[in-house]
C-alpha cells in the first residue's frame, strides 16, 4: 500500500527514494520542492486562503503562538 503510493509519487516526479547512508535496509524518500512549489502549492492557495480567517477566529494572539509553538515542536522544526 505504502509502496504503491510512493511508487507513484516517484513516477510523478514528486519523490525519490534515496539509500540510508547509515542502514541498508532503509530507504528516504525525499520531496522534489521544486515540482511541489510549482505543482501543488498553487492549487491549495486559494483554499488556503479560504478557511484560514474561519480557522483563526475566535483564538488570541497567545492561544496562537501556544498553537504555532506546540506544532513547531509536533514536526521537530
Amino acid at each position: 500500500m505504502i509502496t504503491g503510493l510512493i511508487d507513484r509519487l516517484e513516477r510523478t516526479g514528486f519523490a525519490h527514494r534515496v539509500l540510508d547512508p547509515g542502514d541498508r535496509r532503509k530507504v528516504i524518500v525525499e520531496p522534489d520542492e521544486a515540482k511541489v512549489e510549482q505543482e501543488l502549492l498553487p492549487r491549495f492557495a486559494q483554499l488556503n486562503s479560504a478557511t484560514k480567517p474561519a480557522f483563526y477566529e475566535g483564538y488570541e494572539e497567545e492561544e496562537l503562538a501556544a498553537i504555532r509553538h506546540f506544532l513547531s515542536r509536533l514536526i521537530g522544526s
